[in-house]
C-alpha cells in the first residue's frame, strides 16, 4: 500500500466537497460548516427533491433524539409509532417495544440543508458527477455535470455520500480490500405512499415470510391518520426489480386489501440498498466514505439514516484535524481515525446483524415460530440487542401439529448456538480492527471467511 506523505502546494476551491445530499451527506455538511470549514455539497438532484428515496422513512427515537443538531427538528415528524408489531407468517407475533419516527425525509434534508447553508456550506443542486479527479493515486475533488458544462471542483478531502451507486468509490483502484457489493449483500425494495379514507391507527407493521420475501419483509407505516408509507423488499438474487411491483400487490391483497383497495397512491418506485457489514476500509488518499456509499445500512432492516448520521459525527474529528494542518495531503493513515472508529463501534454491531440476517435468511416460517421462544433462552450477551425491547405476541402452534418435524427445534438449537459462538468471535475480531492500515487486509479476508463459514452452517 503506497501512502503518500510529501506536501501539496495545489489550490483548492474548498477544504471539503461532499458528493450528495442525503441525510448523511447533510449532516455532515452541517456539522462542518458549524465548525467554519468551507465546505461545498453536491447532488444531483433538484434541491426540493433532496432527500427523497424509496425507503420507510424510519429512524429510532432514541438515535433520532442523540443527533447533534442545534435547534428543534421534532416538525420533520411525520408520525411516532411506540410499537412495532413483526409477523411472522401468520404464524406468530413479536411486538417490539423500541419506539420508531417516521420522519418526512425530504422535509428533513430541506431543513439541514437550510442550517447549514446559515452556517455557509455552499449547496449545488443539479449537478451530476461523472467521475473524482485523481493524481498520483489521491483523490482532489471532482469533475461534474451543472448545467450543461464541466467543471472541476477541487478540494483537499473529496466526501462520498452519493448513496449505493459509489460513485466515488467506484472509481478508485483499491487492490486492498472488496470495496463492490455482490448480488447476496444488496436489496431492492418497491414502495407506495397510500392516503386512505379512514383513520389507521398508531402502530408499525412488519410482515416476514422467508418462502416469499428471500431476507426481506414488507413494512406498513403510519405516516398520519390517513397517510401510509407502505412497501416490500427483498434480496437482490432471489427477484427481478421489475417484478417487485407484481408480488406487492399479490401480497398487499392477500394481507391488507383494506389499505390498498381503499386507498389513493400518491408515490411509487423501487430503490435498491445494501444489506451487508460497512466495508471494512473507508477511507483513501484524499477521500472519506459515508452512509449508503461505505455499506453502512442496518442488514436486518435495512434502515441507514440512523447509521449514516452516525458515520458523519464520527468522521468530523477526523476532518478537522486534516483541515487544521495546512498545505498537506490528505492519506489514507491521516484518514484512518474514522475508518477504526468506526468499523470497532458501528461496523461492529452490523456485522452481527448481518450474521442475523443470514441466519433468518437460512431459516424456514415454521422453524421461526419454533425460534421465537427459544430466544428467550439464549444468553443477552450473545444476540445483545436483536433480543433487547421483543415481547411475544400469540403464537399459532396449532398449525404446526404433525406438519414441523419434532426434531426441528433441536436443530434451530443448534443453529442458534453456532450463531452465539459465531458471534462472539466476530465482536472479537472487530474489537482487534488494526490501527494502522497497513494490516487491514489481512483483517478482511479473516472477517469474509467467518461469513464464508456463516453461510455454509446458516443457511
Amino acid at each position: 500500500m503506497a501512502i503518500l506523505v510529501h506536501l501539496n502546494m495545489d489550490k483548492y476551491d474548498f477544504d471539503v466537497v461532499i458528493v450528495g445530499c442525503g441525510p448523511a451527506g447533510a449532516y455532515l455538511g452541517y456539522l462542518l460548516a458549524k465548525e467554519d470549514v468551507d465546505v461545498c455539497i453536491i447532488d444531483k438532484k433538484p434541491r426540493e427533491s433532496f432527500g427523497d428515496k424509496i425507503c420507510g422513512g424510519a429512524i429510532f427515537r432514541h438515535c433520532f433524539e442523540a443527533l447533534n443538531f442545534g435547534e428543534p427538528m421534532h416538525d420533520c415528524i411525520s408520525n411516532a409509532l411506540p410499537i412495532t408489531k413483526i409477523n411472522f407468517a401468520n404464524i406468530c407475533n413479536v411486538l417490539y417495544r423500541r419506539p420508531l419516527y417516521i420522519i418526512d425525509r425530504v422535509k428533513f434534508i430541506s431543513k439541514i440543508t437550510e442550517m447549514a447553508e446559515r452556517y455557509g456550506a455552499n449547496i449545488i443542486d443539479k449537478c451530476r458527477i461523472t467521475r473524482p479527479i485523481i493524481s498520483n493515486n489521491v483523490v482532489k475533488g471532482v469533475k461534474a455535470r451543472c448545467g450543461g458544462q464541466t467543471k472541476e471542483i477541487r478540494a483537499r478531502i473529496t466526501v462520498d455520500a452519493s448513496g449505493v451507486s459509489g460513485i466515488i468509490r467506484n472509481n478508485i483502484h483499491n487492490n486492498i480490500v472488496r470495496w463492490h457489493l455482490r448480488p447476496d449483500e444488496m436489496a431492492t425494495a418497491y414502495r407506495q405512499i397510500v392516503d386512505l379514507k379512514e383513520n389507521i391507527g398508531n402502530k408499525a407493521t412488519i410482515y416476514f415470510n422467508q418462502e416469499i420475501l428471500h431476507g426481506g419483509y414488507l413494512w406498513i407505516f403510519p405516516m398520519g391518520k390517513t397517510r401510509i408509507n407502505i412497501g416490500l423488499g427483498t434480496l437482490l438474487h432471489y427477484i427481478r426489480p421489475r417484478s417487485l411491483k407484481h408480488l406487492f400487490r399479490i401480497l398487499t391483497k392477500r394481507l391488507y386489501r383494506e389499505l390498498t383497495d381503499k386507498g389513493l397512491t400518491i408515490h411509487e418506485g423501487v430503490g435498491f440498498i445494501p444489506v451487508r457489514r460497512p466495508f471494512s476500509m473507508l477511507v483513501w488518499n484524499g477521500l472519506i466514505i459515508i452512509g449508503d456509499a461505505a455499506a453502512q445500512v442496518n442488514p436486518i432492516h435495512a434502515g441507514g439514516i440512523c447509521s449514516a448520521m452516525r458515520a458523519s459525527e464520527i468522521a468530523l474529528p477526523t476532518i478537522l484535524a486534516i483541515i487544521d494542518r495546512a498545505n498537506s495531503i490528505p492519506t489514507i493513515k491521516d484518514l484512518w481515525q474514522y475508518s477504526y472508529e468506526y468499523n470497532r463501534t458501528e461496523g461492529a454491531k452490523h456485522a452481527i446483524f448481518e450474521l442475523a440476517r443470514i441466519f433468518l435468511q437460512g431459516t424456514k416460517n415454521k422453524e421461526l415460530a419454533i425460534m421465537i421462544p427459544l430466544l428467550k433462552f439464549v444468553s443477552k450477551g450473545s444476540w445483545g440487542i436483536i433480543n433487547e425491547y421483543i415481547g411475544l405476541g400469540k403464537c399459532r402452534y396449532s398449525m404446526l401439529v404433525g406438519i414441523v418435524d419434532p426434531r426441528n427445534p433441536v436443530r434451530i438449537f443448534k443453529k442458534l448456538k453456532f450463531f452465539a459462538k459465531l458471534s462472539r468471535i466476530i465482536r472479537m475480531h472487530y474489537a482487534n480492527y488494526p490501527r494502522n492500515p497497513s494490516k487491514i487486509t489481512m483483517w478482511e479476508r479473516i472477517v469474509e471467511a467467518l461469513f464464508k463459514e456463516a453461510a455454509s452452517h446458516l443457511t
